[in-house]
């Protein structure tokens, strides 16, 4: 199964939370630490997550989107 990408981008003195390929925008939030928070939480669902936060500055970084215990079983 492809992974789910979840994007944290600035939008107009706000921080929208989006998921990769969707028309429409799942939150926005007033500060950035927010919206990673929102997008932790939408990634929770999904069975491979990957959360990108951009900044205002076009620069990209990951965040760990797994729970601590979802790891390949041994």
């Amino acid at each position: 199964m492809a992974p789910s990408t979840i994007h944290v981008t600035p939008r107009g003195g706000a921080w929208q939370v989006a998921q990769e390929g969707a028309a429409d925008i799942l939150s926005e939030h007033s500060t950035a630490t927010e919206a990673e928070r929102a997008a932790l939480e939408h990634a929770r669902d999904q069975p491979e997550p990957i959360v990108v936060v951009h900044d205002r500055y076009f620069r990209a970084r990951l965040l760990n989107a797994r729970r601590p215990g979802r790891g390949t079983r041994r």
